[in-house]
């Protein structure tokens, strides 16, 4: 007998699931509810998990016509006392797979597509089951530019609250005293004494570092670490790779650049934000080379987490800038003494009041 919504793709993984504690089946009347439940979140201004209007209007389009099928079973994950539900659900827009959120306030444009075979089944709660990687073992690094915190009317203090508050990231976290994970495997046992002692202990900065506040993701375990470079924030995110490519649509229709390759999680705490990486910052550059140019160095600046990489990239854009956009660029360096770059750019510089700049700055008139 075949589900009540009738689908082949649902029939086709209802039947291999009826023993599978990952499937606890909605009724069509829990179903309903469940839509419900979801469409009146989204409309509540209390979000766990903060959406642009743009992502908001599409998330509600989804939900409303997609139909909840089932909630996982619970979710033990490493640093809560509490288990987490997931959700699969069908989209008649998509009918030959079904989709599956794996914590319930992950937004809808976030759903990961399965296929309606055992292996496809297997490979998406395989992918899920929260792990707890150390550091080096996570291959992937990519940072991202979330902005002034002049401009966002924010304090670096106010996004970590809101990090701290979002459901896709756990309650681990620590400053830039470490350079590692401090925190024990599973905290799931202790006392809320314990948990507060080890937050005291293990949230404190190193002074002469960069201000820097590092979370584990609820269930990849990849590590996003906020930065300040006053005023100016940064997302660097250490990750293993996994196939998001279903988030191309989405960059797509929201002209965004979400990589294709970050854990569904990560991806839930980015789309709270504007974030750029250094594409996306360099394309905005290419648009105004002139109006743009300051700004865009300025931000750039703080993407590049190796000096030697980021003096290699000015030396490329001076080789065909402006006479103007040099003397921009060669500020920028001044401030961030990057004094290979600037002394390369003194042996080369074809300008002579430029050069003399250089030479007055730089080397104190010494050469």
């Amino acid at each position: 007998m075949g589900h009540w919504l009738g689908e082949t793709a649902v029939n086709q993984v209802y039947e291999l699931t009826q023993d599978n504690t990952w499937f606890k089946w909605m009724s069509e009347e829990d179903s309903q509810h469940e839509r419900g439940e979801a469409l009146h979140a989204l409309g509540s201004p209390y979000q766990f998990i903060p959406l642009y209007d743009d992502h908001l209007s599409m998330c509600k389009e989804r939900v409303s016509r997609s139909t909840p099928l089932a909630f996982t079973g619970e979710v033990a994950v490493f640093d809560s006392t509490h288990d987490r539900l997931g959700s699969w659900w069908f989209d008649p827009v998509f009918p030959g797979v079904i989709w599956f959120a794996p914590i319930l306030e992950i937004p809808a444009i976030l759903w990961i597509p399965v296929e309606p075979t055992q292996a496809g089944i297997d490979k998406a709660i395989q992918a899920w089951v929260p792990t707890k990687p150390y550091i080096n073992e996570l291959p992937n690094k990519a940072r991202f530019y979330i902005g002034r915190t002049d401009r966002m009317n924010m304090t670096v203090d106010q996004i970590v609250d809101d990090l701290a508050a979002n459901p896709a990231l756990s309650t681990h976290r620590w400053g830039s005293e470490f350079d590692w994970d401090p925190w024990p495997e599973n905290t799931r046992e202790w006392t809320e004494l314990e948990r507060s002692s080890a937050m005291r202990e293990y949230w404190a900065m190193r002074p002469g570092r960069i201000e820097k506040c590092s979370f584990r993701s609820a269930i990849s375990g990849s590590v996003i670490s906020v930065e300040l470079h006053a005023p100016d924030v940064v997302f660097e995110v250490n990750y293993a790779p996994v196939n998001s490519t279903h988030i191309d649509a989405l960059n797509r229709a929201t002209k965004t650049q979400l990589p294709l390759d970050l854990p569904v999680d990560i991806l839930a705490v980015l789309i709270g934000f504007r974030s750029m990486n250094l594409g996306a910052i360099q394309e905005w550059m290419e648009l105004d080379p002139v109006l743009h140019l300051n700004e865009g160095i300025m931000i750039l600046r703080t993407l590049y987490d190796d000096r030697a990489d980021f003096e290699r990239y000015l030396t490329g854009v001076v080789s065909s800038a402006s006479q103007e956009a040099r003397q921009m660029i060669y500020e920028v360096a001044f401030e961030s003494m990057l004094d290979v770059f600037l002394y390369e750019a003194w042996e080369r510089e074809p300008s002579p009041e430029l050069r003399a700049r250089l030479s007055e700055r730089f080397l104190a008139g010494n050469i």
